[in-house]
């Protein structure tokens, strides 16, 4: 094996285990050590090395470098708690790094000075090849050459241990490190004595690595990995690679990251596991963006730009064994019919070409190929993303991976509608082979405005250039010049879709708008917006302003004018509520005030007043609101306590109660408003969300304001939380005129009240099911008890059209209940309650409920899956009027 210097030619970056990095090379003769650190801890040489904490940059103590030269001789664990007795005056055994010092000192690699060891120094460049000298049996040969410290240095030199520095420079952590890796790769020399001869010879091949760390090197082309291989479809095996012919356990990087590469592979002899690989030096790889691919490419000349400005074509030379890999799949030999020049030229993407064995023809070439849409929605049951204009679906399995942009793992069930997923899958993938191979990289990223002009591959939304993907007016979007929309991006910030029909401006509640410099020309407006979140927004230049369908400019001065009324002979901001949008440094884009006269065209107040009745989603039998897209915004009845301003669900609103301070907009043609406004003394007794909790427990925590608080640790949409409270002594909701519980009759005939009025916070239990109020600062401000679990609990049923069965039992709202037993269950459908058979289907795309499970028995709760569902088990489920939401199983002692 070839012992060298890390050179590193070429740097490679991966988004989503695919090759997008564009070539870049470093200075010649530069020493790059940033695989040292990482190859060590691999093999087991150091412990614990954490990139973005440790300083490499930092000199070396001569404490870490015992540490260091004990791990080379695989002492890493053996030598911690080493105990012996103190040879060093300023070392104790339980001195930091002590046991590792007297280790060292012990097995002859490490010396100190007068009955010191001065562990707290900085070592030397001589002192630490020193130890590597000794270490590797040279120090024979270090003497006949001088003596240290420049016969150590000479004997360094020539095993390529020079870096550059004098004897007596400081040697830093990463330097250290990087001679550790050098030394960890040479042979060693043995000593040999006979008689009064002692001989020193070089033991060819014995080095470090496999005489003291177990490791084995394995030196060739990786030609296949749990995908796929370079020469046919046929894989390594889950998580294997195979190098010379043997096949090795690998972590996933590994296996992504060096197919095809000659490579230096480094395998515990004990496992048969991959510890680390690296390049050998004779590999050369060229990254190209999709935008960069020349119209000359054909199948043996792939032909390439250096940049967008670049008027003359570079070629690569493919051979006809030149292997293409689409997608991470073979797709086969450049000289057979599987493989086009088109399947080299990615509309979208980029092409990563590989030269393992320096002769100038390129060996693989890997192709990301991506096609990006616009989601629609999900399916649970089915394990599909169903996607908008091709009107098509993409399969989930095993062997598809989702990731966001930093290659993050995502749950394809937190997918939402326009959500972008750049799609780079296997030619079988698209062809709907059950169980093939496909990179799903999902993006959130949208923009709102104008389209100001339109190019052949660029389109300009509010003076700001965008590339518009490949994929754009292949599913059927196209640009309107002049219009608003909303734009959504690929994972290459490029345009994928977009969607005219949205409103492109946010609904936002003003606290308050002013004048903040003597030019008057600074407005600064304090905004609850619809995340929740109260923010100031400024805006210096004009803005435009809507008011009934008028647009105007208005510059900062005559904006505020407004959004002011006259108060006790001053102007004071009147708070209302606005939309409004931003530019991308988040200054204010646009603003519009409604108007008082309902419309369904403008902006406007569609309703306003007290004692408004509350039935079914629905004000006063008229106005009705959406569970998914009406905001609600619960707004205090002092402007200035931010604390207090929350927004709703309307799971939350009590049917049959009535509210005052209710305010409605814009409603459409079907009375479905837009958004909502209810004042304090109406949202105080709402619990705001739309889903359930299934406690697990309760303890205490300090909040965000430093004080010392309840906290609650519980199941919330499918996955464990744990939230604060904003005050201990937080109360149920239920009030004294509603016997939320239930009744059962004992063994007296006696009839026995539940009820689950004035419970505590910090009184919940294991299985206690609620719904929660959040202030602003995300802690908890109200909750109310929905259900505790009882084994001599009574069943009650309330179906869609208001009418109770044990109405004491059922909580005050439209979000509607069943405790029952499941009497029937199939792989596609549980019925619960057999006289009104309440069915849970779980085939088809409807079925979204998350399943949880209380085991009184094993005193625990977990997510649960429809297949966990028995015949027997006692369920609660919470539904509205389309499909179940929740349903958590009981299954008491």
């Amino acid at each position: 094996m070839k012992r060298r210097l890390i050179l590193v030619l070429l740097c490679v970056s991966m988004v989503s285990g695919l090759f997008t990095a564009p070539v870049c090379t470093y200075a010649e003769g530069e020493v790059i050590y940033s695989n040292a650190p990482s190859f060590l801890q691999a093999v087991n040489v150091i412990k614990e090395y954490d990139s973005e904490e440790e300083n490499l940059k930092a000199p070396l103590l001569r404490h870490e470098m015992a540490k260091i030269v004990v791990g080379l001789i695989g002492g890493a664990d053996i030598a911690k708690g080493y105990v012996c007795e103190p040879v060093f005056e300023d070392v104790a055994s339980d001195s930091l790094n002590g046991d590792y010092i007297y280790y060292a000192y012990q097995n002859n690699l490490i010396s100190g000075n007068g009955g010191f060891f001065r562990p707290k120094d900085e070592t030397t460049y001589a002192e630490f090849v020193k130890t590597l000298v000794v270490l590797l049996g040279y120090n024979v040969r270090a003497t006949y050459e001088g003596g240290y410290p420049y016969g150590y240095l000479k004997v360094a030199n020539a095993m390529d241990f020079d870096i550059g520095k004098s004897a007596d420079e400081v040697i830093t952590r990463e330097e250290a490190y990087h001679l550790a890796f050098v030394a960890a790769e040479t042979e060693i020399m043995a000593t040999d004595i006979l008689g009064e001869k002692t001989n020193y010879k070089i033991q060819d091949g014995k080095t470090l690595l496999n005489t003291y760390l177990g490791v084995k090197v394995e030196e060739g082309i990786i030609t296949s990995n749990g995908n796929t291989s370079i020469y046919s479809k046929n894989a390594a095996g889950e998580g294997r690679i195979v190098i010379n012919d043997t096949a090795y356990v690998a972590d996933e990087r590994m296996q992504r990251k060096y197919l095809g590469f000659n490579s230096l592979v480094y395998i515990d002899e004990d496992t048969n596991k991959v510890l680390f690989i690296r390049e050998n030096d004779s590999n050369t790889a060229y990254s190209v963006k999709s935008d960069l691919i020349s119209d000359e490419t054909v199948k043996n000349s792939f032909r390439y730009f250096k940049d967008e400005n670049d008027t003359v074509a570079k070629r690569l030379k493919l051979g006809d064994n030149t292997s293409v890999i689409y997608n991470e799949v073979f797709l086969g030999k450049i000289y057979t019919n599987n493989v086009t020049a088109n399947d080299l030229m990615p509309d979208s993407g980029n092409v990563y070409l590989l030269d393992n064995d320096s002769d100038g023809t390129i060996d693989v070439v890997f192709v990301t190929d991506y096609k990006s849409y616009a989601v629609d929605h999900v399916s649970k049951n089915n394990e599909k993303i169903y996607v908008k204009a091709e009107n098509s679906e993409l399969d989930i399995n095993d062997n598809v991976s989702l990731t966001d942009v930093e290659g993050n793992s995502v749950d394809y069930l937190s997918l939402e509608e326009w959500n972008i997923v750049s799609v780079a899958g296997s030619k079988d993938y698209y062809n709907g082979v059950p169980n093939s191979h496909a990179n799903i990289v999902v993006v959130k990223n949208e923009l709102k405005g104008a389209v100001n002009a339109i190019g052949d591959d660029y389109v300009v939304i509010d003076e700001k250039e965008y590339k518009i993907s490949a994929d754009f007016e292949k599913e059927g979007y196209a640009f309107e010049l002049g219009r608003n929309g909303i734009f959504y991006l690929n994972v290459e910030n490029k345009i994928a879709a977009c969607d005219y029909n949205q409103k492109t401006e946010d609904y936002g509640y003003l606290i308050e708008a002013y004048l903040s410099d003597a030019s008057k020309n600074k407005l600064i407006m304090k905004i609850f917006n619809k995340s929740g979140n109260v923010e100031e927004y400024i805006a210096t230049d004009e803005v435009k302003f809507t008011y009934n369908g008028i647009e105007d400019k208005l510059e900062p001065s005559e904006l505020i004018e407004k959004f002011q009324k006259t108060e006790d002979g001053e102007k004071v901001t009147e708070n209302q509520l606005i939309m409004y949008s931003l530019n991308t440094d988040k200054t204010l884009k646009s603003i519009t005030k409604h108007t008082n006269t309902a419309s369904y065209d403008n902006f406007s107040k569609a309703f306003s007043g007290d004692e408004v009745h509350f039935i079914a989603r629905r004000f006063q039998g008229k106005y009705y609101i959406s569970a998914t897209e009406t905001k609600i915004f619960g707004i205090p009845e002092k402007v200035d306590d931010y604390k207090q301003y929350q927004l709703l669900s309307v799971t939350g609103i009590e049917t049959n109660k009535y509210y005052d301070g209710v305010e409605i907009y814009d409603l459409d043609e079907d009375n479905f408003a837009g958004a909502l406004v209810m004042k304090s003394n109406s949202s105080n007794s709402v619990a705001k969300t739309a889903r359930i909790m299934l406690v697990d427990k309760v303890g205490k925590m300090i909040n965000a304001n430093g004080d010392h608080t309840t906290s609650v640790t519980g199941l919330y949409n499918g996955k464990e939380i744990k939230i604060a409270a904003a005050e201990t002594g937080l109360v149920n909701l239920t009030g004294t005129e509603e016997k939320w519980g239930w009744q059962y009759t004992d063994a007296d005939d006696n009839v026995v009240q539940v009820s689950y009025q004035n419970v505590k916070l910090e009184d919940l239990k294991r299985g206690d099911v609620i719904q929660y109020s959040l202030d602003t600062s995300g802690e908890i401000s109200g909750f109310r008890i929905l259900f505790r679990p009882d084994k001599k609990a009574s069943t009650f049923y309330r179906h869609a059209f208001g009418e109770y069965t044990d109405l004491d039992r059922v909580a005050s709202t439209d979000l509607l209940m069943v405790y029952n037993d499941v009497v029937r269950v199939s792989s596609v459908a549980a019925i619960i309650d057999a006289e009104n058979e309440k069915a849970v289907n779980f085939d088809g795309d409807r079925f979204d409920a998350i399943i949880y499970i209380y085991d009184e028995k094993e005193n625990e709760i977990k997510v649960g899956l429809p297949g966990d569902i028995v015949k027997g088990d006692r369920v609660l489920m919470t539904y509205d009027y389309a499909s179940p939401k929740e349903l958590v199983i009981f299954r008491y002692k």
